[in-house]
């Protein structure tokens, strides 16, 4: 008997949890069999994340379930503030980041809301039971792991206990006749690398075009008076007038699963 009431997968779409999806799927590496896989949809992933759910859904077993809280997008435009770590200046002209408060409110939460409801929990219940979280974290990204805060679930990280790295999350699931995914992120997020805006702009301009408007948008949405403009790009420049040509380091850590890194 599982000493846990439920056992599911944060699903972001993205290399590692959907290696560990097919690994759950098929008994692979040790991976347990989760009873479900959510997805906390931001309203903002690109439209490739989108289309590639629809086929990892029709494959798996297991069933992948979508919760969300809102439209990041849209909740940030009708807000005074931005929630997204975008670049700015202090008050004497050095760098700043803002805080990121997304993963907190359109990944952690939302995903944990569904979990409360498939429990059989209403609002504001005291939740009895116990259930595991299995994040998308390979070797590669150890540092990454951070245990759950909800003393209710706990998180495990079956890719690192299986010494799995990056590369051979991508063999498992192109093994499994899935076709190979690609980043999982919003398409705005500001720790993407210049590369992946050069990609993401020839290969999908609507979702560029989306995170230019988005990036024009937060612009004036600093937290205090002496916080300078906004910006999604790290040189504090606007994202339609940078020349995205470098192979600057991404600040990512591969994919916005496992809870964007947190």
């Amino acid at each position: 008997m599982s000493q846990y009431d439920l056992t599911y997968i944060s699903y972001g779409a993205g290399v590692q949890s959907t290696a560990l999806l097919v690994c759950s799927n098929l008994g692979l590496h040790g991976v347990p069999k989760a009873d479900v896989a959510i997805f906390a949809d931001t309203g903002d992933e690109p439209e490739y994340i989108y289309e590639y759910l629809e086929v990892v859904k029709q494959w798996s077993d297991i069933p992948i379930e979508v919760c969300q809280h809102g439209v990041l997008s849209e909740d940030t435009a009708k807000s005074q503030f931005a929630c997204v770590p975008a670049y700015s200046t202090n008050k004497d002209g050095s760098p700043s980041l803002l805080r990121r408060h997304c993963t907190a409110d359109y990944k952690i939460r939302p995903i944990e809301r569904h979990v409360r409801e498939l429990l059989g929990y209403e609002k504001g219940q005291r939740v009895k039971h116990k259930a595991r979280c299995l994040l998308g974290i390979s070797r590669d990204e150890a540092s990454r792991m951070k245990p759950s805060r909800t003393k209710w679930i706990v998180n495990e990280w079956p890719l690192v206990d299986a010494l799995l790295r990056r590369s051979q999350c991508v063999e498992i699931v192109e093994s499994s006749g899935l076709p190979s995914p690609f980043k999982s992120s919003c398409f705005y997020c500001p720790f993407h690398s210049d590369k992946y805006f050069a990609w993401l702009r020839d290969n999908h301009p609507v979702d560029f075009e989306s995170a230019c408007k988005f990036d024009e948008m937060i612009r004036d949405k600093g937290l205090n008076p002496d916080m300078g403009k906004l910006y999604v790009h790290r040189s504090r420049k606007p994202l339609r007038e940078v020349k995205l040509d470098s192979d600057q380091l991404d600040l990512f850590d591969n994919e916005c699963e496992g809870y964007c890194g947190i």
